[in-house]
């Protein structure tokens, strides 16, 4: 599992420190950025179609999304470059690959360099396509803060006269081992070694389905599923199938599906719609499907998958209207993972769960280098119904930035989501920013006769199955998502508690808490769900970052798994500053610090005297005034405890007068 963990107030207008996790369906807010974006990326691609490298129609293609201007390095697998420390100012790019390195099509398993790893100094959006005439498919490509170690697998049979079905493993971190097992738990791959990250693994199987197929590693891993023509929909033509799995622990138990296919169109493939597949991670796994006011309930068990479900009426009816009854929802007790297949030319997309909204995104279509039969692009969006007036839309071409308005649409299954669609041409090189306080999903489609693709654009990864949260002291009381590398944007003091709200989905035999590392004694269950109290004094004297850790020992595991998160504590000082009742010009003046509680020696002074800051290990300070002064202290224990700045105050010299002297006897 990763560390778990929480997201933090991130540092852009839109990221509101807001009511942290969602319950069923209520319209809560996130403080999260799209796991799409960050500054280190891993991708590779498979056999499209039994097609040579070396085909001049194939092209295997990467989009920048850069809003930052920044320096861009993409290394192939064999220590050559696609980019080498090349700068690229805002806007969207399409970088063609050397298929030759980047591309494998052997028809067999086995380590190889065909990958890329894509790192900047600015976070970016990577997106990556794997595009043939008639067979195309594209992916978000994840960053490495949005990876994992454990894996479920969503894929489809592939047609039997196109052979070949891929596992994609990349192993970022050296020393990485790990295994495939089939849905019944049978290892297929066992200990796998990667011994570098420009050594990838690709698990090649003839024919079949690899949906319930798992991934364990012992390091957080990228992994790609591939089907080399696939054939996910009934009426729908075997198509290229190509998407980076998210890990399991991003999966949720709520889904808000719709039709992304065009609506009674006849430039498509008429028998071409929409269908979902859904995949439990537990045994015993009741999901419920509603359609409109109509429920029915699907049970399966650990990697198990549904059959096909369509929506009803879907060739006919259009979810961009108001009362729509195509949207589908899927609810569960227990986490699962749903696939959307995008019906008329078909393509895959791991689907996000509404507990990964997110308030911030950047995203493009995918307009590809060179020829495509791509016709136009959408963007498809989901909101709650109450935040259409804060939804914020960017669009930026050739520098220009305009505001957009999205016209949302609402449905009768579930009335507290809306969406909205916006088209754009085949080759609108377009950069798109959302943000929305209260949360969205994104998703970004291209469509053309014969191939489309799917990905999502705006989606978070936040550790839905085992996670805390603390209860910050806002007002509204917020509880926030932690992360070992994030600091809280408010501290606690030692008089605080802390409360901390933990969940753990999957089957555990014993929890503990500890503080810095060391065991703290608090009231504990074997419950999914519990709250505890550590008082914040637990945390020491000293000031600044500490840790606290949940230590959970799975059933059947032989040692805990532990989850660490930073908090900071601030006991300030009590300080304030005097200066004389008057003071001369060009004369020395003393200002004096008094630090009434927190005084822990040695104490460290910091003077701001009309801007200049200047620290003295006493608590005077001397300075020779010639006009009106600003000035205020703050104050620094030996705790590192900090108190704030004094308020700003100011004071004027006043001229030395020398008065007249009238001697006796002399002229006047």
């Amino acid at each position: 599992m990763k560390l778990l963990t929480a997201y933090c107030l991130l540092p852009t207008a839109y990221r509101l420190l807001l009511t942290a996790y969602c319950l069923l369906f209520a319209a809560t807010g996130y403080s999260q950025t799209s796991a799409t974006e960050g500054t280190e990326f891993y991708v590779a691609f498979t056999n499209n179609y039994l097609t040579a490298a070396t085909h001049t129609g194939l092209a295997c293609q990467v989009r920048y999304v850069v809003t930052e201007g920044c320096y861009i390095t993409a290394q192939y697998g064999d220590g050559t470059y696609l980019d080498n420390n090349v700068y690229y100012a805002p806007g969207v790019y399409t970088r063609n690959t050397d298929k030759t390195k980047s591309y494998y099509s052997q028809a067999a398993s086995g380590t190889a360099t065909q990958m890329i790893r894509i790192t900047s100094t600015k976070n970016i959006g990577v997106f990556a396509l794997n595009m043939l005439s008639n067979t195309t498919d594209a992916t978000t490509v994840l960053p490495v803060t949005a990876l994992g170690n454990e894996y479920t697998i969503l894929s489809h049979s592939n047609l039997n006269i196109v052979p070949g079905l891929y596992i994609v493993v990349i192993a970022p971190t050296s020393g990485t081992t790990f295994t495939i097992r089939q849905p019944n738990g049978t290892a297929v791959l066992s200990n796998q070694s990667i011994t570098a990250y420009n050594r990838p693994y690709f698990y090649y199987m003839a024919t079949g389905d690899f949906t319930g197929y798992t991934v364990e590693s012992n390091h957080n891993v990228a992994v790609f599923s591939t089907v080399t023509c696939g054939t996910p929909a009934p009426g729908g033509a075997c198509d290229h199938n190509y998407e980076q799995m998210w890990p399991v622990n991003t999966a949720g138990k709520n889904y808000l599906l719709w039709s992304m296919s065009p609506v009674n169109s006849t430039t498509f493939n008429p028998e071409g719609y929409d269908s979902y597949k859904i995949v439990a991670l537990e045994n015993s796994t009741t999901v419920t499907k509603k359609v409109g006011a109509a429920s029915t309930a699907i049970v399966l068990n650990k990697n198990q998958a549904s059959p096909l479900t369509y929506t009803p009426g879907e060739r006919t009816d259009n979810p961009y209207v108001n009362n729509s009854t195509g949207m589908v929802e899927f609810t569960s007790d227990k986490p699962f993972i749903v696939e959307h297949i995008l019906g008329f030319a078909p393509c895959i997309k791991w689907i996000a769960p509404i507990e990964q909204r997110v308030t911030t995104a950047m995203l493009t279509p995918f307009v590809p280098a060179g020829s495509s039969v791509i016709a136009f692009h959408r963007l498809h969006v989901m909101i709650p119904v109450g935040a259409v007036s804060n939804m914020v839309m960017k669009e930026t071409r050739g520098g220009v930035t305009t505001n957009e308005t999205l016209t949302f649409y609402t449905n009768t299954t579930n009335p507290n989501y809306v969406i909205a669609y916006k088209q754009y041409t085949a080759n609108d090189n377009v950069l798109i920013e959302l943000a929305n306080p209260a949360g969205f999903i994104a998703y970004m489609v291209g469509y053309g006769q014969a191939e489309s693709y799917i990905f999502t654009a705006g989606a978070g990864a936040l550790n839905l199955q085992v996670y805390y949260t603390i209860t910050t002291k806002t007002t509204p009381l917020n509880d926030v998502y932690y992360t070992e590398t994030e600091a809280p944007t408010h501290t606690f003091v030692s008089s605080d508690n802390i409360t901390l709200k933990r969940t753990i989905e999957k089957p555990f035999t014993q929890v503990r808490w500890l503080v810095n590392g060391a065991s703290y004694t608090v009231t504990e269950n074997t419950n999914t769900s519990n709250t505890v109290t550590i008082p914040a004094s637990a945390l020491g004297a000293v000031c600044g970052s500490h840790t606290i850790s949940m230590s959970v020992r799975y059933s059947g595991a032989t040692a805990d798994s532990v989850y660490t998160g930073t908090i900071w504590l601030n006991n300030p000082p009590t300080v304030s500053v005097a200066v004389p009742s008057t003071v001369c010009v060009n004369s020395p003046t003393t200002f004096t610090a008094t630090v009434s509680s927190g005084l822990v020696s040695p104490m460290t002074y910091i003077w701001d005297i009309n801007g200049t800051t200047t620290t003295t290990a006493t608590n005077t300070y001397i300075a020779t005034l010639t006009t009106t002064t600003t000035y205020s202290v703050s104050v620094k224990n030996a705790n590192g405890c900090t108190s704030p700045a004094t308020a700003p105050q100011t004071i004027t010299p006043v001229p030395l007068v020398v008065p007249a002297v009238n001697i006796s006897g002399a002229p006047n």
